[in-house]
């Protein structure tokens, strides 16, 4: 095992700090890769080669020190990861006053090392999760797929099997750092992403990791074969993982889900559905909750309208509406009412002849009738969702 430079120094720095020794770490060939003596690192230790030739301690007084070139009164001892030798760590010192001490240092190392390595395969393994993740929403053909496929099977995913994306992002993030300082963001994500793996409704083969800081990828497992069944199985996989970090650190999530494709070369369209299902959300100042695609479908296809397009079309009709606070109103309740004038009066607790009133203002001001005209309808909607996603004009 090659010991990182880095990591052994970090390692010294600390045992100096609170055990006030000198101490020094050795590589397999002897040479010292860390001290508290920054000079001697570099320089070869010759007592440390024979502790590990012969694989054991070495303790050396003020008389044996005479004997070696830079090496001083101490403890020599080998040091252990997996049964197998990583190295020496030299404490300075007399031998039987530091006795208990190395000990200490020398189990505290071996712990240090185990999960510090610990660390690194979970992060290699997460690094290689994302570059697959990548790879699934960059597909486009049958050699693509059989690519993924080929790397899937390496890290344990079965790609043929149901999944839809869905994108988790976390809008409370700064007021979750403010209120508790000792959280971070590497400690947030690898809480979030431990939480999903025990959540009951996660399967072992969902698919999941961080794409920034406060947003994570989910491709969730589906095991049902109607598709109602399967939206349903993903919506409560979503509220359940909401609800745990909901009450166990205080995050709201905003979730967008796209829809399932029956094939994971489509996988890349359900990511762009759950991204437009959170963008539909963050303009609409949503906080928390979940959008699903399959319930926003005419949203979906507005947001995949060149915006030039509804800047063409509806901005001589925002420009008449949009300050008209009482008349957006009664306009998202009519389309909500089925354009029925008695049931968006009784919605909006007014009198019905206020209802028609202001129906009759709108008919007026825009040079529309949605009640009688199915395409007036239809633009009735898209200036909803126009105003809706410009409130900043």
């Amino acid at each position: 095992m090659l010991l990182d430079y880095e990591l052994a120094q970090r390692f010294v720095d600390r045992i100096i700090d609170n055990f006030d020794k000198n101490i020094n770490i050795m590589n397999e060939s002897g040479v010292i890769i860390a001290s508290g003596s920054k000079e001697r690192i570099g320089t070869y230790h010759k007592v440390a080669e024979d502790v590990i030739r012969k694989n054991k301690r070495i303790d050396i007084s003020k008389k044996d020190a005479s004997k070696y070139e830079g090496v001083k009164e101490g403890v020599n001892m080998p040091f252990y990861y997996n049964d197998s030798v990583g190295g020496v760590v030299g404490i300075t010192g007399e031998p039987k006053k530091i006795e208990k001490t190395v000990k200490i240092i020398k189990m505290v190392l071996e712990v240090m090392i185990e999960q510090e390595l610990l660390k690194e395969r979970v992060y290699t393994r997460q690094s290689q999760k994302t570059f697959f993740i990548n790879n699934l929403l960059d597909m486009e053909t049958e050699d693509d797929l059989i690519s993924s496929t080929q790397w899937a099977k390496k890290l344990g995913f079965n790609i043929n099997l149901k999944r839809i994306v869905m994108i988790m992002k976390i809008t409370n993030l700064e007021k979750v750092f403010k209120k508790s300082p000792l959280y971070t963001e590497e400690k947030i994500k690898e809480f979030i992403l431990n939480e999903i793996s025990k959540c009951d409704k996660s399967d072992s083969e969902d698919i999941y990791s961080n794409i920034t800081n406060d947003k994570i990828i989910v491709f969730k497992t589906v095991k049902s074969k109607r598709e109602e069944s399967i939206y349903k199985e993903v919506y409560n996989f979503s509220l359940d993982i909401s609800e745990r970090l909901k009450d166990l650190l205080g995050l709201k999530l905003l979730i967008g889900i796209g829809t399932f494709h029956d094939t994971p070369l489509k996988l890349k369209e359900s990511f762009k559905e759950s991204k437009a299902m959170l963008k539909m959300g963050n303009r609409l100042d949503l906080k928390e909750g979940t959008l699903l695609c399959k319930d926003h479908i005419f949203e979906y296809l507005f947001s995949k309208i060149d915006e030039s397009y509804l800047e063409h079309f509806l901005y001589k009709y925002y420009k008449k509406i949009k300050d008209e606070k009482e008349l957006i109103e009664t306009i998202e309740e009519l389309l909500k009412c089925n354009m029925n004038i008695k049931k968006t009066s009784e919605n909006l607790y007014i009198h019905r002849n206020t209802a028609v009133f202001r129906y009759k203002k709108i008919k007026n001001l825009l040079k529309i009738d949605p009640i009688n005209n199915d395409e007036d309808r239809i633009l009735l909607r898209l200036l909803v969702l126009y105003l809706k996603y410009n409130k900043n004009i």
